[in-house]
């Protein structure tokens, strides 16, 4: 559903009760969320949402299935980051095992690797004035383990086993202004 601001601007919100609205979600796996980019119609989550809600169910079906998630929860994209900022705090959690939870998570900005960190951390401080502005990529992944599921934004992702498992891995666009 869509509601208009007082400035004018549209956001997009979800109804969860059935009862007061006819809005059920996704109602399109290609289609943005809520980046509504240039004030797109949105209307769906998109397939990663999807992935992410399966990765979890598989977790809870199968807990002590040798499979890591990670997820990213900041940056996102539909929100622009500010240079002025001194840093800028890069986020994720982990779900499910791999190596007796013992491993190493890696970050690639821009397909650089700037830092590696333990699996205890959920969290990365990075400086902004080493960003510059425009589009970056962020992926956040482990060498060290393997993943049932791929959290693709482009398809739906079957469950994996053996010799198909992937090295778990997130990944997201976002922009830096002025």
């Amino acid at each position: 559903m869509i509601f208009r601001q007082a400035n004018g601007a549209s956001i997009y919100v979800d109804i969860y009760n059935s009862t007061l609205g006819n809005d059920i979600e996704p109602t399109s796996l290609t289609q943005c969320g809520y980046e509504r980019p240039n004030n797109a119609y949105c209307g769906g989550w998109g397939f990663r949402q999807l992935n992410v809600l399966h990765a979890i169910t598989y977790l809870l079906s199968n807990p002590m299935a040798e499979s890591l998630f990670v997820v990213i929860s900041n940056p996102v994209p539909w929100k622009p980051y500010s240079k002025s900022n001194s840093m800028f705090e890069i986020k994720w959690t982990q779900s499910g095992n791999c190596n007796n939870n013992q491993f190493t998570v890696s970050i690639d900005l821009d397909e650089l690797n700037i830092a590696n960190v333990s699996s205890t951390a959920e969290s990365y401080q990075l400086e902004t004035k080493d960003l510059s502005i425009g589009f970056h990529s962020l992926s956040i992944y482990s060498l060290d383990c393997l993943s049932a599921l791929s959290l693709s934004y482009e398809y739906l992702s079957p469950v994996l086993s053996g010799n198909n498992m992937i090295i778990p891995r997130d990944y997201i666009e976002f922009t830096v202004g002025s």
